[in-house]
């Protein structure tokens, strides 16, 4: 820290340290344009935002289902909370979720210049304030601008990433206020606190940010100099007070990473299904991939499914095990000459952690948007070389690269314009990914197109023959086009594969009675009920079987119950009330209608049938 700082002075900041923050935030803003034309794609956009009803507004009912939900396998109350709040403005209008993210990512590196000033005045004392500011605003750019930031950026359902990492940057700021007091080791209890709520407010938008306590030690080390590398001096009264600031910091760590764990249930991998050389293998690769990519950010793809046989006698694994392990005894044993190095490295990896597979969740080999904190480090070290060597010609290169990493991060974010263009460009690159052609066939099927999502889902199959939900989707698409039998077959595969799910059941419940092969479609959508008591789809399949073959009042069962499962569907008050109508109960049958026209006001079924209802009503009189 300067003179000033720890005389717990407030000089005002020359202009070019007022400036850079409105030019990083407008140049971000800039580069990101493309992503409010874009679209919500069907990767987890269709499951946490549109299929969300929940996220529909800001009702105590809303707000504790938001704090108590493992939905999808997070705990990510926060980010519930920031999808309500959007709804609440634009609806499900895509523009709105888009540029909430693009703010949040602009506002991140407002942030990022912020914390890279403060680092590089305590690492580099003697450096002027011009290249200082130079180099903290090239180190948010950098940052903000590089191509593997548009995972997190550009993508609707990522809105956790930019808000927890914007808590998440607060709470390192916050911290490095905290030890600018003049006198003594003591920090301000003030600025701790911020910081420490700030770590909670980031783990409560996602959990990512769990290893900010050992990022703190790093910090105290270097550039703080409140610690060393050697651990036991750590013992000593003074050290320890240091370390005893963050136990709050772990406590919660720990809290949140139990809960979790807890959350992804079945998606933890058993170390005897995925053995320890496979996750040194994927951790080994992880750690060097982000590495390669931050150098030359060219085919980011948004799916690398991990490859079979995956270990660390396999190449590339066992190479890159062994550059990981060169990298760091290089960085230890150059410590005194490069005093930056193993807590660049360590924060590096250490960021990393959660999501290099040593606890593997899912199935995913790497993913760009596990790179938005653990890639900070290499940002501000960026910012600190420009600010060492800056002069006109060091200035000129930085700006060049900073356009080429804007016109890829240009290019790359209209890879997610839609689903058919994001699973397009990435099957350009890899054929052989089944999950792409299976989101390519779904897309390609809600938009109508059948034979071709027919064609890409029976690819997936051939692909991958073992997963269920490539076998059912391509059901789905038979489906659609009147070949019961090949779905049928499809779903029957599905439900070998995964016997306890209703999905299979009810699929073919729906063709079978498309076929007009009734008998056989109501055993199907009882058998989905045993599985699934309050499934709507196969409640309002049974209740309308019921209607088409004269008995309205055994659908009225039905219909009460898909009611409760979904309290606010229009259709489901409109084939209420039309059962109550045939069942001449023409009062009852008027509410459920004039319920489901205030639900839903466009609905064309309830307003003919109120119409027909009344039509009744008056030639009665």
């Amino acid at each position: 820290m300067n003179d000033a700082e720890r005389r717990g002075e407030t000089a005002a900041a020359p202009y070019y340290e007022r400036l850079a923050p409105f030019l990083v935030f407008s140049a971000v803003i800039l580069v990101f344009l493309p992503a409010l034309k874009n679209h919500f794609v069907n990767l987890d956009d269709d499951k946490q935002i549109l299929a969300c009803v929940m996220c529909r507004g800001l009702g105590w009912a809303n707000l504790r289902w938001m704090f108590a939900t493992f939905y999808q396998g997070t705990y990510m109350p926060l980010s519930w909370l920031s999808y309500a709040l959007t709804y609440e403005i634009w609806g499900l209008s895509p523009f709105g979720y888009h540029l909430v993210n693009v703010l949040l990512h602009a506002a991140n590196a407002v942030l990022v210049y912020f914390l890279s000033l403060r680092l590089l005045k305590a690492a580099l004392p003697k450096t002027k304030g011009a290249a200082l500011a130079s180099g903290a605003a090239f180190a948010a750019l950098f940052f903000a601008l590089h191509p593997l930031r548009v995972e997190s950026v550009a993508w609707a359902s990522e809105r956790r990433d930019v808000l927890s990492g914007f808590f998440y940057l607060l709470a390192l700021i916050f911290y490095l206020k905290a030890q600018s007091r003049p006198a003594g080791p003591s920090p301000s209890k003030k600025w701790l606190a911020a910081a420490f709520v700030s770590f909670a407010l980031s783990l409560l938008a996602k959990g990512i940010g769990i290893t900010l306590p050992g990022a703190l030690i790093l910090l105290d080390i270097y550039p703080l100099g409140r610690l060393d590398w050697r651990v036991r001096s750590w013992l000593s009264p003074r050290r320890r007070a240091v370390l005893a600031e963050k136990i709050p910091f772990f406590a919660l760590s720990l809290a949140i990473g139990a809960a979790g764990y807890f959350a992804q249930g079945s998606a933890v991998a058993s170390l005897r299904a995925y053995g320890l050389s496979a996750r040194t293998a994927q951790s080994s690769f992880g750690v060097l991939y982000y590495l390669r990519k931050t150098l030359i950010p060219v085919r980011l793809l948004p799916f690398y499914p991990i490859p079979a046989g995956i270990g660390l006698l396999r190449p590339p694994f066992a190479w890159d095990f062994l550059l990981v392990m060169g990298i760091t005894c290089g960085v230890v044993l150059g410590r005194r000459r490069w005093k930056s190095g193993p807590v660049l490295w360590a924060f590096y990896v250490l960021t990393l952690s959660p999501v290099l597979g040593l606890a593997r969740f899912g199935n995913l080999l790497v993913a760009g948007r596990y790179s938005y904190l653990a890639c900070l480090g290499w940002a501000v070290f960026s910012g600190g070389c420009l600010a060492c060597a800056f002069n006109a010609y060091s200035a000129s290169l930085a700006l060049g690269l900073l356009v080429a990493l804007g016109g890829l991060t240009w290019k790359q974010t209209q890879v997610w314009r839609d689903s058919q263009t994001l699973w397009r460009y990435t099957l350009s690159y890899d054929p052989s990914i089944a999950a792409a052609r299976m989101n390519l066939g779904t897309a390609l099927m809600d938009a109508g197109r059948l034979g071709p999502a027919a064609l890409e889902l029976g690819r997936a199959a051939a692909l991958a023959p073992r997963d269920y939900d490539v076998r059912f989707d391509f059901g789905n698409a038979l489906s659609k086009e009147g070949k019961t039998g090949a779905a049928l077959r499809q779903y029957r595969a599905a439900l070998a594969l995964a016997p306890r799910s209703a999905g299979p059941y009810l699929g073919m419940g729906a063709a079978l009675y498309d076929a007009n092969r009734f008998v056989e479609s109501r055993e199907m959508f009882a058998a989905a009920l045993k599985i699934l008591p309050d499934n709507l789809i196969a409640l309002v399949d049974s209740g309308n079987d019921c209607i088409r073959e004269g008995r309205p009042g055994e659908s009225l069962a039905f219909y009460r119950r898909a009611l409760k499962a979904a309290p606010d569907s229009a259709a489901v008050y409109n084939d209420l009330g039309y059962a109550l109508a045939m069942e001449s109960r023409y009062q009852e049958a008027l509410r459920y209608f004039n319920r489901a026209l205030q639900i839903d006001p466009s609905s064309a079924g309830a307003r003919q049938n109120r119409a027909k209802l009344l039509q009744i009503e008056n030639h009665g009189r």
